[in-house]
């Protein structure tokens, strides 16, 4: 079985022949993201401009030139379709122009992106339905890739990657590259699947299987000693709360028994409750260092705690990140190639959201002081965060809402002296 295979048959995620996108256009309209932008430390910057909903979850990665690479969709122009933009998020802050890869599709979901370092490419997986003809390949999950650093991009030409049948289509994707093959997972009520490589005839392994209907919001992380984990909610009567799992890298399939996070429900009204995000869990590995780390907003009947666990082969452990009187909304964690584990949460405070971030020592034992960023005038409501650490700083992307509508702004944060 092969899995990424390039256009100069080198092991990578591309495909033997593609239909070349080459995209240069610069968004314009009024509610779309403009050409580069300045940003920085502290600074707010609109990134997508309107997406049109409160769901938007944008996929990123950073790539080892220090860029930032982000994907997201939006509504199309068209009534009823919808677009798949990306755009870089410099060093400093700043961004490029934002490039259109795919238009007009009859429905899409929230992109996962992942970059290969043996062909130094960098690839957008999303799942979507481009059109109902019923004669259209593109109706499940796939992917486009650029080779070059975005001037070109590719889509993958045999249609999906999913098995026939999967509902791939119809939620957020996460990905993840790992030894020449791609990893996906998604879920819906009745699952949380998870598939290696890009031949739709291999099976995928549904996780939730074991505790009941009601699995969500999947992500992977990758234990700089090689072991994957998939992470995910589980809403499973009798069930609920944040779930781990290791991934056998030789198939996809769930390497012993899923284990429940400690402290991710709370007891009330005599039962275990969970108060699930609508977003995929967040999860990362440290790069230079072991473990993988979850952050997730506990409590029940509000999630007044921020706790932080760390996933190893023999052992789940947790540390207490944010507590206080106020509700913790929506959380994101990322970690740098000094070990740091950054901690990033959102919480109410007269009115409008802050964004709140801590950043921990070198050997993520102990956490420092926090630094907070109230969200801009006229975006009320943080809906998801994502974050990524490098270069000493933390990117943070918020999808925010308010009387302006619905967009994903990006700040810089820098640890304090």
């Amino acid at each position: 079985m092969t899995t990424w295979r390039s256009i100069s048959g080198r092991s990578g995620f591309t495909a033997l022949a593609a239909v070349v996108f080459l995209l240069a256009l610069l968004l314009v309209a009024a509610g779309r993201p403009q050409a580069a932008a300045a940003g920085g430390v502290g600074k707010w910057t609109d990134l997508t401009g309107r997406t049109g909903t409160n769901l938007t979850q944008a996929g990123l990665v950073v790539t080892p030139d220090g860029l930032l690479h982000v994907a997201w969709i939006r509504d199309g122009a068209a009534a009823g379709t919808q677009d798949l933009l990306w755009r870089d998020v410099k060093k400093t802050g700043g961004f490029t122009s934002a490039k259109v890869l795919e238009s007009a599709w009859a429905g899409l979901n929230d992109p996962s992106v992942v970059y290969d370092p043996s062909t130094s490419e960098t690839g957008v997986v999303f799942g979507g339905i481009r059109s109902t003809s019923p004669s259209d390949p593109y109706d499940g999950l796939t992917f486009t890739v650029t080779p070059d650093g975005g001037s070109t991009w590719q889509l993958y030409p045999s249609g999906v990657i999913d098995p026939p049948g999967s509902t791939a289509y119809s939620s957020p994707v996460s990905a993840i590259g790992v030894d020449a093959w791609l990893y996906t997972t998604w879920y819906g009520s009745n699952g949380v699947w998870v598939h290696r490589g890009l031949d739709p005839s291999a099976p995928a392994y549904d996780y939730q299987s074991g505790l009941g209907n009601y699995g969500y919001y999947s992500d992977f992380g990758l234990d700089h000693g090689g072991d994957l984990w998939l992470v995910w909610a589980s809403n499973a009567t009798g069930e609920s709360g944040v779930w781990a799992a290791r991934v056998d890298q030789s198939s996809g399939a769930m390497l012993g028994s899923p284990v429940k996070l400690p402290g991710s429900t709370t007891r009330f009204a005599g039962a275990q409750q969970f108060d699930m995000m609508t977003s995929r869990v967040p999860v990362t590995g440290r790069p230079n260092a072991g473990g993988v780390y979850v952050a997730y907003p506990t409590g029940y009947p509000s999630t007044k705690v921020v706790k932080l666990w760390k996933l190893t082969a023999s052992k789940v452990s947790s540390v207490t990140v944010a507590t206080g009187s106020r509700a913790k909304d929506q959380t994101a964690v990322a970690a740098d190639g000094k070990g740091h584990v950054w901690v990033v949460w959102s919480q109410e405070a007269s009115g409008r959201d802050r964004v709140y971030v801590r950043r921990s020592n070198a050997s993520a034992t102990k956490f420092g002081p926090v630094r907070y960023f109230t969200v801009p005038k006229g975006w009320d409501t943080v809906f998801h965060l994502a974050a990524a650490a490098r270069g000493g700083r933390l990117d943070v992307l918020a999808h925010l809402g308010g009387t302006k509508g619905e967009a994903t702004w990006h700040i810089q944060f820098k640890p304090p002296v």
